[in-house]
Order: structure tokens, then sequence, then C-alpha cells
């Protein structure tokens, strides 16, 4: 007779309770088993309308087991719908009474987010998936309970089937045997879903240079699959997404000046090379803002056509630099809460932003408008201004980041886990732009596109500043 597989059995209620899951092969006695009590610290989906310190980007409502045999293949399985709260935690039993090595893999996840692999199974996104394997190296005696807990500082690392096998615990467990942090579950403890240190938003601790915004630190995810495929000699793919945990920073208000660079010349606090100059005959240069270091008449009009290396040297001299591309999403897409745009998921209108003047439906006006022009349009359902009170994240110059332009699938941007303030500086010179543009399609101002820079009549920046106590 065959030895049976290990079968799994779920309660209706995903509640702690006891699980009896069949007999195997006609045998008259009850199959000894496992019962797993699995918990987590991660949020769930039905938190986050009641918590809004909660990042919606790191909300799970969905778990994959698979039981595996010693080779890592799949014997059984099950796929789980668990966005309320009264879930978790969640128990289930696996029965079997063999006595060799059991392997458990528990991936939790949101579920809008995963596809469908050729069987139907689920699939969801590596790096935004909660991935623990569980092995038990001997068979239970009778009953036996266990608790797992998935925890959120293990999102995106992934477990490694090979011998030996190694999973994720939590922060302070990594690469470890996944025979480790197994104890008997308490049976009747509260969830500890949404409790991880790592969901609560960073405030500033300092304050700004005057004329910046605060950007709290935290938890959120740059990047978004509904962009896949995007990738051009301008456009850079903005998937795979990548789960971010940044330091709180400021970030200027507006886009740069015409006047405030024509001040830090004037200073003599920068030298590099200036700006090209407004010249209508030359299409190349008929939208450029600088008329020269004397002449103030743009002044309030944001600075373009810049050099990179000039960019630079004028952030250094305001005591800053140019945002990473994780923070300059973080603080457009609301720090977690995956916004599309700066003033949440609305589509770009053409009295909301400076966006499709001269390549979409927005035809007038074309080129770019002075600096807070959308902050309150009257009688537009929309305006450029994030949560945090910062201009034009949406529209009118698109902005220069300190990130080399690499692809999110690239060695650059490949780390086991959570990217704690990341930055991209492999790769050549060229650097990433990111945000809408006057001249740009009004799709382009979707706050995960990413983009090339090119110096150009369409293209700016603004500095960001680290918080300092």
């Amino acid at each position: 007779m065959d030895r049976p597989h290990p079968t799994i059995a779920t309660s209706a209620a995903l509640a702690v309770s006891l699980l009896l899951a069949s007999t195997g092969c006609g045998d008259p006695e009850a199959r000894s088993q496992w019962l797993l009590v699995v918990d987590t610290d991660a949020p769930i989906t039905g938190q986050i309308a009641e918590r809004d310190d909660l990042p919606p980007d790191a909300a799970i409502d969905s778990l994959r087991i698979d039981v595996l045999d010693e080779e890592g293949q799949r014997i059984d399985g099950r796929e789980l719908t668990v966005p309320d709260l009264r879930d978790w935690p969640l128990s289930f039993g696996i029965a079997t009474d063999a006595s060799a090595t059991l392997r458990v893999r528990l991936r939790a996840f949101r579920g809008r987010d995963a596809t469908a692999d050729a069987d139907g199974l689920v699939v969801p996104l590596a790096r935004r998936t909660i991935d623990r394997l569980v092995t038990f190296e001997r068979a239970p005696r009778g009953l036996e309970s266990v608790g797992v807990l998935l925890s959120f500082a293990c999102l995106g690392s992934l477990p490694s089937f090979t011998n030996p096998s190694t999973t994720c615990i939590d922060d302070e467990r990594r690469g470890v045997s996944p025979s480790e942090g197994l104890e008997p579950s308490p049976g009747t403890a509260a969830t500890l879903a949404g409790t991880s240190a790592l969901l609560a938003p960073r405030p500033c601790s300092g304050s700004g240079r005057s004329g910046t915004r605060c950007i709290p630190g935290g938890f959120s995810v740059i990047g978004d699959e509904r962009l896949a495929g995007l990738d051009d000699l301008f456009v850079i793919d903005a998937a795979p997404s990548i789960p971010i945990y940044l330091s709180p920073f400021w970030l200027d208000r507006f886009e740069m000046t015409v006047g405030e660079v024509r001040a830090l010349y004037a200073e003599g606090a920068i030298h590099g090379e200036p700006p090209l100059l407004y010249d209508p005959t030359n299409p190349d240069e008929r939208y450029c803002t600088w008329l020269g270091p004397d002449v103030g008449d743009n002044d309030g009009m944001p600075m373009n056509c810049i050099d990179i290396l000039t960019v630079d040297e004028i952030c250094a001299a305001r005591g800053g630099r140019l945002p990473t591309e994780a923070e300059w999403e973080h603080a457009t897409r609301g720090h977690g809460q995956g916004f599309s745009y700066p003033w949440g998921n609305a589509e770009p209108s053409c009295c909301g932003a400076q966006v499709g003047r001269a390549n979409g439906p927005c035809g007038t006006d074309v080129g770019p408008a002075p600096i807070g022009s959308f902050i309150a349009p009257e009688g537009c359902p929309i305006a450029d201004l994030s949560g945090d009170d910062v201009v034009d994240l949406g529209g009118n110059l698109i902005e220069l980041t300190s990130d080399r332009a690499q692809g999110y699938d690239t060695p650059c941007w490949r780390y086991d886990g959570i990217a704690f303030n990341p930055r991209c500086d492999d790769g050549d010179d060229s650097r990433m732009s990111r945000g809408g543009s006057w001249n740009n399609s009004p799709s382009l101002a979707h706050a995960a596109h990413r983009k090339r820079y090119i110096p150009s009549g369409n293209a700016g920046f603004r500095c960001a500043y680290d918080d300092e106590p």
C-alpha cells in the first residue's frame, strides 16, 4: 500500500479550533496531524478603512498554503481569502502519518495584485508577498498545535528550497532553517495584525528650510504592474513594484524657479554651465525659461533646459540634494496610500494640472506655467497639490531625480525584502525623471511612470533635504 500523502483541513470560520482531518486508506483511527495557527503583524485590508495610520500599500487579504514533499513538489494546498480582522489568527490541520520531513509554504499577499498560472493556481507578486517555509522534521504525536507568525519584516524575502533550505522568520532571523521559530500555539491569543513597527509613519523631527514641506517616512511601494511593458528610449518600465521604507525628509514645495537660480549665480554660490537661453527661433529652446542672469521677467517660472551637473550644484548650494526616485514617488503617492497622482486617483484634467498642452487634449497655454498656477483652480474638481502641500508633482515639468536610469529588474534594484532608503547609482550618467509635464500626454502624469532625463523645455527639478533634528 502506498504511503498516504498529507492532507489539509481548514476551519470554516478560520478561527482557532480543533480540526479533524480524514483518516487515510481506510484506517479506523484518525491520522495524526499538525494544527498550524497562523497569524501576521501585517495589516489586513479590513483594517485600512478604520485606521488611517496604516499604509494601504502594506495590506494583505489572501493566504496560499502549499504542502510540499521532500523534493519540494506540491502535494496539496489551499487558497484562502481572509480580508476580515476576525479571520485572524486562522488555523488548519495537516493530517499525516508519514515520518519523513514535511514542508509547508505559506504566502500572505494582496489578492488583487496576484495572477494565475497555467493550472489556475494563484501566483502572488514575489516582492509583495510574505513568503515563509515551515519544515516539520518528525511526525506529529496525535494532534500537535504550533503557532506560525508571518512577519511583515519578511515581505519580499524569498525562501530557498536548496539543501539546506532557508526562510525568513522575522527581522532578526533571516536565512535560517525553516524548522526554527515554531512554538506551541497559545490557542486563544488575539491577532497581531497591523502591529509591525514598520507600519507607523515617521514624522520629521527637525524644522525644514523656508519653502519646504515635511514628507513623513515609513513604508510604501514604488512601481506599478499596471504600467508594465511601457519601455522605450524615453520611458523605462515601472514594474516589478518594490516595497520600500524611507526616512523622513523635506521637499521643496515648488519646482525650482528662474529667480532662485539667478540669485545663486549672483551670489557666486554656483558656477556651473548656465541653462539654455530662451530662443523663439529654435524649436529646442523656444520653451526655455532662462532669459539670462540679469533679466528677471521670468523669475516666477520653473527652471528648465538645465544640465544635470548644474542641478546637482544648485541643490548642494541650498544645503540639499536631488530627491531619489523612491522619495519622489513616496511623496507623490501619499507615502503608502498608493495613489496614482499627487491629488489622489482621479484622472488628470486640463483645468487641474499643466499637462497635455502640446501632445494631448489640453491644447492651450502651451509651455510651462508660472509656479502655483494649479494650487486652487477655480471650478476644477482637482488641483495639482499633494496631501503634504507640495505643488506641481503631477504636471508642469517632469522632475529630475538622483537615480541612474535602470530598470527595476536590474541588479541595481534587487533587494532581499524591503528596500531601505534605496537609490540606484549603477550604470551610465543618464538619470531618471518623474512626473507629468505640459508637453506630455496626461497619462504620463501617473506617479509611477519613469522617464529618462533630457535637458529640455519640459524638464525641471526641485530639491530634497535630509531631516536633521
